[in-house]
């Protein structure tokens, strides 16, 4: 049976190339985990595992000002605060609060700065986000975005919806400073001025 031999002939060595060719993908993917560098461990706030560190935004910041610079873009800093905080720790309890709002709101932010920048919790409900590359419209755009994102969402505690607002601070760098402290106070003293009316966006004034 020649043919049957060639059929069986052929179906080996093919069987040897797939063979083979594995072999090579597999120690290509070795060669390439073994010299490329690691990359280090983002430090996430420990209280619910969800947000990044203050210590975290600190690295980051400094980080995305090297290219920055180079480039002669600028990095956006918000500053958030939820509305009427203390009312519902009140009404609800700090420990119902922990274990409902607080990660649902932090997971919404999360949510909302995706394909932006990163978010990272400054308080027990304050949250700042860093967003490299937008300019003055685009930032308070992006501020605006963050602000109907809280406005629109409905929080559920105990089988009861609830509407729970947030006021955004933005400065930016190196308008507002040529630091990350002096960038992060800019926009905390605009999201204090935001806390005047609530619900609000207010930018740093240069």
């Amino acid at each position: 049976m020649p043919g049957d031999y060639g059929k069986f002939a052929a179906a080996v060595v093919d069987e040897r190339r797939v063979r083979a060719r594995d072999h090579l993908d597999r120690s290509i993917d070795l060669h390439v985990l073994e010299v490329a560098p690691s990359k280090p461990a983002r430090d996430v706030d420990q209280k619910f595992g969800i947000l990044l560190s203050a210590r975290q935004a600190q690295h980051d910041f400094d980080g995305c000002v090297e290219f920055a610079r180079a480039l002669g873009n600028p990095i956006v800093v918000m500053f958030l605060d939820l509305d009427n905080f203390k009312a519902l720790n009140s009404r609800f309890t700090n420990a119902k609060v922990d274990q409902t709002i607080l990660p649902e709101v932090q997971r919404l932010a999360l949510k909302v700065v995706q394909g932006r920048g990163d978010a990272y919790l400054h308080g027990g409900d304050e949250m700042v986000l860093i967003a490299p590359n937008l300019d003055d419209d685009e930032a308070r755009a992006f501020a605006e975005k963050v602000r109907r994102t809280f406005e629109g969402h409905k929080f559920v505690v105990d089988g009861e919806a609830l509407s729970i607002t947030v006021c955004v601070g933005v400065a930016s760098w190196p308008v507002h400073g040529s630091s990350y402290g002096d960038v992060l106070e800019a926009a905390n003293r605009a999201q204090v001025n935001a806390e005047r009316t609530r619900n609000a966006v207010v930018v740093a004034a240069r």
